[in-house]
């Protein structure tokens, strides 16, 4: 199985972060995440490689840190996420890969643990499916690691040679779950706290700095350390949830007084 990394610009990163961080401190941060996750990747022993799909120069040189592949969309002939995700699955497929891991690199709480745990998951369920083809239709099958919200898909495994519709955006894992649904795949759901962590809003960053540690997203922890970013963090997201906090009351207090 090989992993599938989609990465977009470091530059223009995360740029709903940006009421609390510089772009400078954004680049540096997704960097750092995009390390935790290639680390934990590049060592786990049932990645055979891994496909970074980017149109960002700076990727090359973290390709080869890593022993992965890189390939842009340009060569790829693509723009936007899905079709660089289908495009990078379809290159896989050429090359006599099988199956493919589609992870992002937003995910520095990922441990070998739960990817060791989503990959046995799938491979069982695979199994099983294999065995009762003929009796119930099902060929293939298909497994989604949803965000903590189950609106998002962070980790999504499937055969490179099923025609998957990547549907990346609003509301992806309902539509990832329901396209695999209407076109007789099996649907497995595996909810893993590191891997539903996506960092993508402030109080996403808030969670990042209570869990991060020497020993669980090492690069994140080792950015927010260095730039001393905790304290900002924490002080920003407890005045936006007193802003909404307010507007909730200010709100109730209109609704009452409507009535």
């Amino acid at each position: 199985m090989w992993a599938l990394i989609p990465l977009k610009s470091f530059v223009n990163a995360k740029q709903r972060l940006s009421s609390v961080l510089s772009d400078d401190e954004r680049s540096g941060l997704f960097l750092a995440m995009v390390n935790d996750v290639l680390s934990v990747l590049s060592t786990h022993p049932d990645i055979d490689n891994i496909l970074i799909v980017s149109d960002d120069s700076d990727v090359e040189q973290l390709a080869q840190h890593y022993a992965a592949q890189w390939v842009t969309e340009k060569q790829l002939g693509v723009t936007g996420l899905n079709q660089a995700i289908k495009s990078g699955v379809d290159y896989l497929a050429e090359r006599d890969v099988d199956e493919v891991l589609v992870i992002h690199g937003d995910l520095p709480l990922l441990s070998a643990i739960e990817l060791s745990h989503l990959i046995s998951t799938h491979e069982y369920n695979g199994f099983i499916v294999s065995q009762s083809t003929e009796r119930t239709g099902v060929s293939s099958v298909i497994t989604l690691a949803p965000d903590r919200h189950n609106e998002g898909t962070n980790g999504l495994i499937c055969s490179t040679h099923s025609d998957f519709n990547f549907a990346y955006g609003e509301d992806s894992f309902t539509q990832h779950k329901l396209w695999a649904e209407e076109n007789g795949m099996g649907v497995q759901i595996v909810n893993l706290p590191g891997l539903g962590a996506d960092i993508d809003k402030p109080d996403d960053l808030l969670m990042l700095v209570q869990r991060a540690s020497e020993r669980n997203a090492t690069c994140s922890y080792h950015f927010i350390k260095e730039k001393q970013l905790a304290d900002r963090i924490m002080n920003a997201v407890d005045d936006q949830s007193l802003l909404v906090k307010a507007g909730q009351l200010a709100a109730d207090a209109n609704y009452s007084w409507g009535r």
